[in-house]
């Protein structure tokens, strides 16, 4: 029991020093080995094919288990479960067989295994279950139950531990998984730009997994392939010759080898797609991880390896995945935000078309306007708008550009191809590569450029159903357009189309006043002629006398009027129009008069006794006589009225785009939601007049809503930041996206408590519209007015719309925040899990180092002692054995062995027992003041014979006036003699020794050194690092046959480390060695 409690000691202190479950296994082995007095042992594992892998294999000498260049041993994995290992493993319980001869199959090893004499197996088991077994073979006297009772107590510390091990493997796994998907989480987050994100995406990749290459590849939906975008690390070529992936492809590979597709080795597989590019460069493994967003396929992120073929392990691989999960979510998160920036950057665009054409009626400026803010937007390399004539059916080419060379005006016909295409159609003609598409499109003829672009987008410019013209952007490069580009082409076309009708009836009227005074001029001689035209006109005319009283009314302007002519004629303004009306057109006549200039073209709103409004753009000249003099005023009034509706819409339309704009600049300012809420009100309020407006959001969970922001004229309860409930508001309307309009609150029978509030501060109507994000009901935009019917249907589409645009930046803005909390959150977990770690890793360090060290110095103090003292005294008793049945006459032969052997054992036991008390601390140093250079001189007279004998020469070169050194003189002499004994033994005859005493700086203080040299066989570079170590011997110990016991080095090093000295080598293979001792400059004497 006492063994078996140190073997599973052994164990768990092992399980603590090893760094990979494989070394425990093989620590694990050894320690049954030595507990069953096995030879021979194996640990292995069921994997989960039912087949059997080794996790440890002892050192058989069995070439099957070695490499053959290395002679490492070799794991056998996916072994058939057989023989009588096998039973062990089948049957879940231990086995013992002492009698190999009746298996024939010789327990399942192969044919080359060596002879097995006996073995001994037992499962290894955890939670009851047969996980694996150990195996051991080859004890010396087979094995008994005893041995089988031991293992099967040890077997459960070793599952125990390796389980532990394996644990602690994950879990340092996991967490440098964690970590680096952490730091490119961190960084990608940092990015915005989509391009910069990709490269990010490579770079980071490759530090993580510590691959040569990487590469991003997006999924383009349109045309079903992977494209190369990005790359780290790879050639050139990888990103410009690369061809694209067939999604066919893609399925057949992930269908086989899931979201994570693997080629171990490209160069095997010569028909693979880009294999000419692959061997090109000696690409070998390729292994690429599918990027997916909500379902979304997003594109793969894959790792190259050139000239060898690497293993990547599960971590790797979950590695690898979880970085495209991050570069996904990444590559979404830019390209939404591209989006936007794009949204808003067109948005802008509009809304300075909108008003640039706004503030012209002259058609050649608005174009010129329009051309200078298209081409700079879409980067258009040719442009032209071209209007067209229905009378004369043509196209009428007013601006042409072609690389920045304006061309003339030119007038075609409109004969087939591109542009009459549009005309005709009334729809846009997008085509992204001529090239490609030709054969489905009309002939071309009709460019209005002087070459056919591969990217040409046209829109007609529509104005109800009629076509006003076209405009058309071209590109010499394919693919330069797409459908965002077509529908804000199309956008800007049908505001230009407004605007071009503004200006024709603009130049129309100008045109009509023209010729109105040429037939004022013919009225004098054709009076009647002139009653007859002006009463066909359709625009009111009327003559006035110098005290505004009418004299003159044509037909249209009784009917504006609504009176007949004899109530009319003969009254002023005053008697026929309310007095607000009826003040302004007086003060107009008045000018008229006064001044002699006339009133051009001013809008007038006219409102008639039945009580209908009319707008008329009104001209006032000044009537005068033949001698010049101001008799009356003539004026005309043409009906703009759906011209004017038709401006008012075009301005609404600009200012719903700019309350859009505003809720999108806040988004992107990264604004709180209460601040982007009270943006959209107020733009909401400038389009829709109300009372009241405010955003609310819903709680299901505790049944409320929140107030976000209100915006009111007058006093109101409501505020932000208040409670209201939600059975109040009935919300089950709202869930299926359903505007609740509440025409008047007095009709309402019975009034929520929030609507009795609402009746008592004056409100009459209401307008609840859903905020739905995603199809789901998030809150409300609330409009309230303090008069019944208030709000109209085009106002409640208003409103909707705004909801809309609303809950998508409520939306973006809670996510864009959750992101930053659970960013902050896995911040601070990471941080203190990395403090534990480290603390735990600093213990873990300090206690494995301590125990290696004892183990390392017992082990090789008891191997080597065991075989130093193992030669002499199997000598010994080999010799002893002669002299006792040996030749007579040998015997002297046999004693001078026997005397050698035994003063070599004296000698071996004397170094032991110097090197133990040195270990001990009771060899005491007796530091004094001593002169080495008489402990030199006192060496020479006791080595000069043995030098001469050896027929060398010895030199000794003492440093004159050197200060004494702190040292014991008796263990100084004993290391200077070992030091001069070995050089006498290495250097050849004929060699030189020499001793040197010297006075030295180094490390900041002054030291006496004493150096033997000798011109001797020298050491091996390879053994000068080993000299000092208990037992070594280096090659020229063994070349030589020299004598020794392989710890004199070490005892001399330990004695001038007791002086507070050091000892240091310098040597070089067939020049010699030097040996220098290193003490400090004497002082006190002292103890050590």
């Amino acid at each position: 029991q006492s063994r078996v409690l140190d073997a599973i000691n052994q164990v768990f202190q092992e399980a603590l020093t090893c760094e990979t479950e494989e070394a425990l296994a093989r620590k694990c082995l050894a320690v049954a080995e030595q507990l069953t007095g096995s030879k021979f042992g194996f640990i292995g594992e069921v994997n989960p094919a039912g087949r059997f892998d080794t996790i440890a294999l002892s050192d058989p000498s069995w070439d099957v288990c070695r490499m053959p260049k290395t002679n490492a041993v070799l794991l056998l994995k996916n072994m058939e479960i057989r023989g009588i290992w096998g039973s062990a493993i089948r049957d879940e319980r231990s086995v013992i067989a002492n009698d190999l001869t009746a298996h024939p199959d010789r327990v399942g090893a192969p044919e080359s295994h060596p002879p097995l004499t006996c073995f001994l197996g037992a499962p290894l088991k955890q939670a009851g279950k047969t996980i694996g077994m150990i195996g051991l073979a080859n004890r010396k006297s087979g094995y008994n139950h005893t041995q089988r009772e031991d293992v099967e107590t040890l077997s459960v510390a070793i599952v125990e531990a390796l389980m532990r091990k394996r644990a602690e493997d994950r879990t340092r796994r996991e967490g440098a998984r964690t970590q680096a998907l952490l730091q490119v989480a961190a960084r990608l987050n940092a990015q915005l730009d989509l391009e910069t994100v990709l490269d990010a995406v490579c770079e980071e990749t490759v530090h993580a997994l510590n691959v040569p290459a990487a590469s991003v590849t997006l999924y383009d939906d349109e045309h079903q392939v992977f494209c190369h975008v990005a790359t780290f690390g790879c050639p050139l070529e990888y990103r410009e010759r690369a061809q694209p992936m067939p999604r066919a492809t893609y399925d057949e590979l992930a269908r086989r080898m899931g979201p994570i597709i693997v080629v171990p080795d490209v160069q095997a597989i010569p028909g693979l797609l880009n294999a000419d590019l692959y061997a090109r460069h000696n690409t070998r493994t390729v292994v690429g991880a599918t990027m997916l967003r909500n379902g979304q396929l997003v594109g793969g992120l894959n790792v190259f390896t050139f000239g060898e073929v690497r293993h990547f392990g599960e971590d790797e691989l979950a590695l690898l995945q979880g970085l495209a999960d991050q570069a996904a979510q990444a590559i979404i998160n830019a390209r939404l935000l591209a989006e936007t920036r794009q949204r808003a950057d067109r948005l802008a665009l509009l809304n300075r078309i909108v008003r640039a054409l706004s503030s012209t009626l002259h058609l050649d400026e608005l174009l010129e306007i329009v051309y200078r803010e298209i081409t700079a937007t879409l980067e258009a390399e040719a442009f032209f708008i071209c209007l067209y004539d229905r009378a004369a059916d043509e196209l009428d080419f007013r601006i042409r550009v072609d690389k920045g060379v304006r061309k003339p005006q030119q007038r075609r016909p409109l004969n087939p191809g591109l542009t009459s295409s549009v005309v005709t159609n009334k729809r846009p003609l997008l085509i992204r590569d001529y090239e490609q598409e030709k054969e489905h499109l009309p002939p071309v003829q009709v460019w209005g450029t002087m070459e056919a672009p591969p990217s040409w987008l046209g829109v007609p410019m529509l104005l109800g159903a009629d076509v006003v013209g076209v405009i058309s952007v071209q590109a010499y490069r394919p693919n330069a357009y797409g459908e965002a580009e077509q529908e804000l082409l199309a956008t800007i076309a049908d505001a230009v189309a407004v605007a071009i009708e503004s200006t024709r009836l603009y130049e129309a009227v100008q045109r009509e006043l023209a010729e109105r005074k040429r037939a004022q001029e013919a009225l004098a001689q054709e009076r009647i002629l002139l009653r007859t035209v002006i009463d066909n006109l359709p625009d009111a005319i009327y003559v006035k006398d110098a005290a505004t009283r009418k004299v003159l009314a044509n037909r249209a302007d009784l009917e504006n009027i609504g009176r007949p002519e004899a109530e009319v004629l003969g009254k002023t303004d005053w008697d026929v129009f309310p007095a607000e009306v009826a003040a302004h057109f007086y003060a107009d006549d008045r000018a008229v008069l006064q001044s002699g200039q006339a009133v051009i073209a001013r809008e007038e709103l006219l409102v008639n006794v039945s009580g209908q409004s009319r707008w008329l753009l009104t001209s006032k000249l000044p009537l005068r006589d033949d001698e010049g003099r101001i008799t009356g005023i003539v004026g005309i009034g043409r009906d703009i009225t759906e011209l004017v509706c038709a401006r008012e819409a075009q301005q609404h339309y600009a200012a719903r785009l700019e309350a859009m704009h505003e809720i999108d600049q806040a988004t992107l300012a990264a604004q709180p939601v209460e601040a982007i809420a009270e943006t959209a009100l107020r733009g909401l309020r400038r389009l829709v007049p109300c009372r009241r407006a405010s955003v609310a959001l819903f709680d299901p969970a505790q049944a409320e809503a929140t107030v976000l922001a209100v915006l009111t004229e007058g006093q109101t309860k409501l505020a932000a930041g208040d409670r209201i409930p939600l059975e109040d508001i009935q919300i089950e309307d709202l869930r299926g996206g359903v505007v609740r309009v509440i025409g008047d609150l007095l009709a309402i029978p019975h009034l929520s408590p929030t609507l009795q509030t609402l009746q008592a501060e004056g409100v009459r109507s209401l307008v609840n519209v859903p905020l739905l994000a995603e199809g789901e009901l998030i809150g409300m935009l609330s409009l309230a007015a303090d008069r019944p019917g208030a709000f109209t249907t085009d106002q409640e589409a208003i409103a909707r719309r705004m909801a809309d645009q609303l809950a998508v930046a409520i939306q973006q803005t809670r996510l864009r925040e959750q992101v930053q909390r659970h960013t902050a959150e896995l911040e601070q977990r990471v941080t203190e899990r990395t403090a534990e770690l480290a603390e735990t890793a600093a213990r873990l360090q300090v206690a494995n180092e301590r125990l290696k060290e004892l183990d390392q110095l017992k082990s090789q103090f008891v191997a080597n002692v065991s075989h130093e003292l193992r030669t002499p005294l199997t000598n010994i008793k080999a010799y002893l054995y002669l002299l006792e049945h040996g030749k007579p006459e040998k015997h002297a032969q046999y004693m001078t062995t026997l005397h050698s052997e035994t003063a070599h054992l004296e000698h071996l036991i004397k170094d032991l027992l110097d090197l133990s008390w040195l270990d001990q601390g009771k060899i005491r140093i007796q530091l004094a003041a001593l002169d080495v250079n008489r402990v030199i001189a006192m060496l020479v007279d006791a080595r000069a014979l043995l030098v001469r004998q050896a027929g060398l020469t010895l030199e000794v070169l003492p440093q004159p006036a050197l200060p004494p050194a702190l040292a014991d003189a008796d263990r100084l002499m004993q290391v200077l003699i070992n030091l001069l004994t070995n050089a006498i033994n290495y250097t050849p005859q004929g060699g030189t020794l020499t001793l040197r005493t010297a006075l030295q700086q180094a490390e900041g203080r002054s030291w006496v050194t004493v150096a033997v040299s000798d011109t001797g066989l020298g050491i091996a570079a390879a053994d000068l690092p080993h000299v000092f170590e208990r037992f070594y011997r280096g090659t020229a110990a063994q070349q030589r046959n020299v004598p020794g016991t392989g710890l004199g080095l070490t005892i001399c090093q330990e004695i001038v480390q007791r002086h507070n000295g050091r000892i240091t080598v310098e040597s070089e293979v067939g020049k010699g060695s030097t040996f220098t001792v290193w003490l400090p400059v004497g002082g006190d004497g002292a103890t050590g």
